[in-house]
C-alpha cells in the first residue's frame, strides 16, 4: 500500500503536476523558507511546484516529516522549522558566471 508521502515523492520525482493536483486539498497551505507568509490554496501551491519543477533540474525532497499533519489548520504562526521535509534542487548546470560544473549528488 502506498502512502500519501510515497505518492507525493513519486509525483515530484516524475515532475507530474497532475498527480500533485490529486493529492492537494483546496485549502492546502504550504510554509516555505523563502516567503514570510504561506502559499495558500491549490492554485498557488501548484503554481509554485510548476515553477520549481521547471527551474530546478534535479528538484526533489529529502528527509521525512514524522509528525502529525492536519488540514484546515487555524491561522496563526507557522509550524516550527527544521526536522521536516526539505527540498533540494540545482538550477541548470552552470554557476552564476556560466562555468560548467560537474553534477554532484547533494544528498550524501
Amino acid at each position: 500500500m502506498t502512502t500519501a508521502v510515497d505518492r507525493f515523492r513519486a509525483a515530484v520525482d516524475h515532475r507530474d503536476l497532475g498527480a500533485l493536483d490529486d493529492l492537494f486539498t483546496e485549502d492546502i497551505r504550504l510554509y516555505s523558507p523563502v516567503k514570510f507568509t504561506p502559499f495558500e490554496g491549490r492554485p498557488a501551491v501548484l503554481g509554485l511546484f510548476g515553477v520549481l519543477l521547471r527551474t530546478f533540474e534535479d528538484f526533489r525532497y529529502v528527509g521525512e516529516f514524522a509528525g502529525a499533519s492536519q488540514t484546515s489548520a487555524p491561522r496563526g504562526p507557522p509550524p516550527p522549522r527544521g526536522g521536516g521535509e526539505r527540498a533540494s534542487g540545482r538550477r541548470g548546470k552552470e554557476t552564476a558566471r556560466g562555468e560548467q560544473q560537474p553534477h554532484r549528488d547533494r544528498t550524501a
